[in-house]
């Protein structure tokens, strides 16, 4: 990055900082497209890509003011696109096997039902 592109970012955050909106759209103007395409790499559906970067923007907004050093906001954005696509895969994931756990238990269930008629002869099941 160059020296120039440092100070418009430093400008540009410190413009939001101030409650200009004008200066908001201009940042997610500017890295809304480059930010999708990074996330789109790390998600492999479109969609949850889309719901990855609406909560990015949601974190830079909630944590912008806590930017220590508003020049390196393109790294600052990635860096919460990545740990916020990363996120949303750890919880992707653990729903997944969280499914695939019920599902085990529920198969392990019924084949442990189906092997407990099986032992049972009909003399056995029915009552003297």
């Amino acid at each position: 990055m160059t020296e120039k592109e440092a100070i418009a970012c430093e400008l540009l955050v410190l413009r939001c900082l101030q409650g200009r909106t004008d200066a908001l759209e201009e940042m997610v103007r500017t890295w809304e497209r480059p930010l999708f395409y990074y996330i789109r790499r790390l998600i492999d559906s479109e969609d949850e890509a889309l719901h990855v970067l609406q909560q990015t923007w949601v974190c830079v907004l909630q944590g912008l003011r806590g930017l220590r050093e508003p020049r390196k906001l393109p790294a600052w954005l990635y860096g919460i696109a990545r740990k916020t696509a990363l996120s949303h895969l750890r919880t992707r994931y653990s729903e997944r096997a969280l499914f695939r756990d019920d599902d085990a238990v529920r198969d392990a269930e019924d084949g442990a039902s189906i092997a407990l008629r099986v032992r049972l002869t009909p003399s056995q099941s029915s009552t003297p």
